[in-house]
This record gives C-alpha cells, sequence and structure tokens, in this order.
C-alpha cells in the first residue's frame, strides 16, 4: 500500500515533481554562480574591456554608438563579479595578514594599535584641511576657509590627545587619569568654543543666500574624503562603550564632530553645485542642517565634559 501511494498514473513517482524542482533550483544556483564567479582570468578581461569600454563612451565617440547600452551593462555586470569576488575573498586575505607573526605582534599592543588608528586620522584631517584650504583660496569662498581652519585646528586637537596618550604611559595610574580626564575637560570646552564660531560663519553663509561654487574634481575630493571620515568616526564611535582611557573618548568625540562639519560642508557644496537656481530650497536645506550641525557638535562637547567632570569627581585624590 506504501508503495503504491506514492505512484502516479504510468506507474510514475508522485515525488518526481519535487525531486525536479530541487533539480533546477540546484541547477539555477549554480549557473548564478558561475556568473558571478567566472574566474580570475574571466574576471580581468571583464574589467580590462570595461574600463577601456567606458573610456571610449565617457570620453570618446562611443556615447552616441548603438553598442553603448551593452558597454554599460558589460561595466555594470564587471562591477558585480569584483564585489563578489572582493566579499569572497576580502575576509580571508585579511585572515591571513592577521596571522602573520609581525602583524599579530603588533595587533596585540594596544599602543601600537592607538598610534596607527591616530596617525591615519591625522594624515586624514591635515590633508583635507589642506585641501579646503587651497579649494576656498582659489574659488575666493570664506565658507571653504571656515571649514579649512576648522578641521585644522580639530586635527591639531587630534595630534595633542594622540601626544598625551603616548606620554601618559610614564605616569602612574592615578595620575594618568586624572591628567587624562582634565585634557578631556579641555577637548570639550575647546569644542565647544569652535561649535559657536563656526556657528557665526554658518549664519553668515546662509543668510548672505549666495552659493559657492566649486570644480567638478573639487566636489569629487570633498566626498571622497567626507565618507571616508564619516565611515572611520562611526567605527570608533562604535567602539567607544569598550575605552576606558579619556583620552580615547575624547579623541572619539573630536573626530566626530569633524565628521558632523565635513558633512554638513558637503551638503552645502552639493546643493550649490546641483541646485543653485532654487534659493528657497537652499536656504532652508542649509539652515537645518547647519543647525543640526551644530546641535550634534555641542552634544559631542557637552558629553565631553560632562563624562570628565563625573570622572575627576570620582578620582579627587
Amino acid at each position: 500500500m506504501g508503495a503504491s501511494a506514492v505512484r502516479g498514473s504510468g506507474g510514475r513517482d508522485a515525488r518526481e515533481p519535487l525531486r525536479e524542482g530541487r533539480w533546477l533550483s540546484t541547477g539555477a544556483t549554480r549557473v548564478l554562480g558561475r556568473l558571478l564567479r567566472p574566474g580570475a582570468v574571466v574576471t580581468a578581461a571583464l574589467v580590462v574591456a570595461s574600463v577601456v569600454g567606458d573610456v571610449w563612451c565617457l570620453l570618446g565617440p562611443g556615447g552616441s554608438s548603438p553598442l553603448a547600452p551593452a558597454i554599460y551593462a558589460l561595466s555594470t555586470y564587471a562591477l558585480v563579479v569584483v564585489v563578489t569576488a572582493v566579499v569572497d575573498w576580502g575576509p580571508r586575505a585579511v585572515d591571513a595578514v592577521r596571522g602573520w607573526a609581525p602583524v599579530r605582534v603588533l595587533m596585540g599592543s594596544e599602543g601600537i594599535r592607538v598610534g596607527i588608528s591616530s596617525a591615519r586620522s591625522l594624515v586624514l584631517d591635515f590633508a583635507y584641511a589642506a585641501f579646503v584650504l587651497a579649494t576656498g583660496l582659489q574659488y575666493d569662498s570664506g565658507w571653504a576657509l571656515a571649514v579649512a581652519l576648522y578641521n585644522l585646528v580639530t586635527a591639531l586637537l587630534g595630534f595633542a590627545v594622540a601626544f598625551g596618550l603616548h606620554r601618559a604611559r610614564r605616569a602612574d595610574a592615578a595620575s594618568r587619569m586624572r591628567g587624562e580626564l582634565n585634557a578631556t575637560l579641555a577637548c570639550g570646552v575647546l569644542l565647544v568654543v569652535l561649535a559657536f564660531v563656526l556657528s557665526g560663519v554658518m549664519v553668515e553663509m546662509i543668510a548672505r543666500r549666495k552659493a559657492d561654487l566649486y570644480g567638478t574634481v573639487a566636489v569629487i575630493a570633498i566626498a571622497t574624503f567626507t565618507f571616508v571620515s564619516l565611515v572611520l568616526s562611526i567605527k570608533s564611535l562604535a567602539q567607544v562603550r569598550r575605552v576606558e582611557r579619556p583620552l580615547l573618548v575624547a579623541s572619539r568625540a573630536v573626530s566626530f564632530s569633524e565628521a558632523v562639519v565635513k558633512l554638513f560642508f558637503l551638503e552645502t557644496t552639493m546643493i550649490a553645485v546641483f541646485g543653485a537656481d532654487q534659493e528657497s530650497f537652499r536656504f532652508v536645506m542649509e539652515a537645518v542642517s547647519g543647525a543640526v550641525c551644530f546641535a550634534l557638535v555641542m552634544i559631542a562637547a557637552v558629553a565631553l565634559i560632562v563624562y570628565s567632570a563625573r570622572g575627576l569627581r570620582a578620582h579627587r585624590p
């Protein structure tokens, strides 16, 4: 009875459609896998062909060619293949590098990790400040000069924090904690001063309702700096709860305030370039986002002041 119950007409197994469906699903998965992972040689050929095709379409006469849609589709497919390869091999490469003995020694030292992170942030901050300063001088933009000076001061503040972390290793635990808390309090007060100074420049920039226009290369560079800084800031903020040293908390707060100001500057730049003919929209967006930027920087500064004040009371000699 059991054997006949699963038989259909003509003696065909009633479970066969399920098996066929599984086969089709497995076959589709294999085809998709081969398309996403065509191999190193095919991936390299796709990248070269897509780059050559994009250059021909964007910079040459290929933009009006009937082959342009196919070239753009090939470029999209090549990008998907490259991203898939990065997702597949990226963690393996990171694990291989971390498993290397010298890297294990370096990553096992908290001082070296903090030094590398601080040096990376300092290089990025000084490069951004120098670029925005040059952009402001080139395009005669007072707003860009103000942002450059703000980031220059916060970069110097970050350098002072990193230097303080290095020197604090020589002191005893109690003295080091009080010294770091005092330095954190000073960072919070300085951020408050910088926030009010920058807010005055914001108000003047928004009130005059005149957009500062920059070149395409400048806008792309500003966007790149901003997003890299934002990613690093979010990553550092996610680690704040695991940080016990006050100067590291101050470093995270300074990095966050820098990222907020950079994001606001990018917004004003993008609106000026792509929405210069919509004055009312630009005025409202800049006013609202400027208020949010000021509030976030003030929150970071006040949080530092409260954190350091509580710590100083707890570690009173």
